[in-house]
């Protein structure tokens, strides 16, 4: 099966202004991918003193503790690791980025939910070609502001959101079941490119 589409974007600076229907209350529920353990509470009281700055420079801060603190290693983690596992193995894909990145804003009383979709691929790190995940904050005074730990930076034009949700689980792009018997096997390739209009 092959699926294509054209998506418009523009940059945004990483802000979503405006009200999307959700409460933000709504994200400060934990999960167990994004609940708090003793290595994530650590990782956060590091980054704390940077929330001295405000809101969003604490934030940002946050974003580089988390790529400078947890690698970005393709295959380390899988869908089901916890934002705590990966803080405690120092490595993790975006997905775990994300993860960790909620869990610190949980901490700090900011509304936070993670965020499915693509990127285009020579803006980042290229090895989440398939798909990538980052996170977005509430902050009052602008919206939601989005943060990606992996490519140490908010969202640009070049991302392309699906879906949001409290963690991974809520906004998988490809998730099911199949019923009978035999074998199968599943294979994923993501293509995004830039298009001239």
């Amino acid at each position: 099966m092959l699926v294509e589409g054209t998506v418009e974007t523009f940059d945004t600076a990483g802000v979503l202004s405006g009200r999307d229907g959700l409460p933000s209350e709504l994200f400060m529920r934990d999960t167990p991918f994004t609940a708090v353990g003793e290595a994530t509470r650590a990782l956060a009281e590091n980054a704390r003193p940077a929330m001295d700055g405000g809101t969003l420079v604490g934030l940002h801060a946050l974003t580089n503790t988390i790529a400078d603190k947890i690698s970005y290693t393709a295959g380390a983690t899988t869908t089901e690791t916890l934002a705590e596992e990966a803080v405690r193995s120092g490595s993790g894909v975006c997905q775990d980025h994300a993860h960790i990145f909620i869990a610190y804003a949980r901490v700090l009383g900011i509304p936070a939910r993670y965020v499915s979709g693509y990127i285009l691929a020579g803006q980042g790190n290229d090895s989440h070609v398939a798909s990538h995940a980052w996170a977005e904050t509430s902050v009052p005074e602008l919206g939601w502001v989005s943060f990606d730990p992996s490519n140490r930076q908010s969202a640009t034009k070049e991302y392309v959101r699906l879906a949001i949700g409290f963690d991974y689980l809520g906004t998988a792009p490809i998730r099911g079941s199949r019923y009978g018997g035999g074998m199968e096997e599943m294979s994923v390739r993501v293509q995004v490119d830039q298009t001239q209009s």
